[in-house]
């Protein structure tokens, strides 16, 4: 049994939220999705729970990809 690992999955697109969640729950059972989000306050609020071993987020939050960038700059700090 591979070890377990646990993941935040950021997305604001409900379609393709889904979709990876699908992904995740049927192709990768290793993985543990703890939280998604859809905007940077709810990743905010999933961080200050725990900080996940992965963060799967889509850079292209709300059409800009400077709020992804800025959340990666921010979670490289914590």
């Amino acid at each position: 049994m591979d070890k377990k690992f646990t993941v935040i999955i950021v997305e604001d697109a409900k379609l393709e939220l889904k979709g990876t969640e699908e992904i995740f729950r049927t192709d990768i059972p290793e993985a543990e999705i703890v939280g998604v989000a859809s905007n940077e306050g709810e990743l905010d609020a999933l961080l200050g729970n725990s900080v996940p071993d992965l963060l799967l987020l889509d850079l292209g939050l709300a059409g800009s990809t400077t709020v992804g960038v800025g959340i990666c700059a921010k979670v490289k700090n914590m």
